[in-house]
């Protein structure tokens, strides 16, 4: 996979990570009448926004890594 793809993964899930942070905070400080529905959603993203978070910066890593590897290789060879 090219970088770019990789890098662009890692930011929507980092994205999709603070918003069901948010989801689940909210839900959890709510005090009204709520739906079953979206007192299961609230947990569920309390719950899953941490993992969502950390697969979010591995892939930001991961993209990083081979560009600097990519550009660092494209360095060492000569231009004609």
């Amino acid at each position: 996979m090219k970088p770019k793809s990789i890098l662009l993964m890692g930011l929507i899930l980092l994205l999709i990570s603070s918003l069901m942070f948010f989801w689940g905070a909210y839900m959890f400080t709510y005090q009204g009448n709520y739906s079953k529905f979206m007192g299961v959603t609230g947990i569920g993203c309390f719950i899953l926004w941490l993992p969502t978070l950390i697969i979010a910066l591995v892939l930001i890593v991961i993209a990083n890594r081979k560009k600097t590897k990519t550009s660092s290789s494209l360095r060492g060879t000569k231009q004609s």
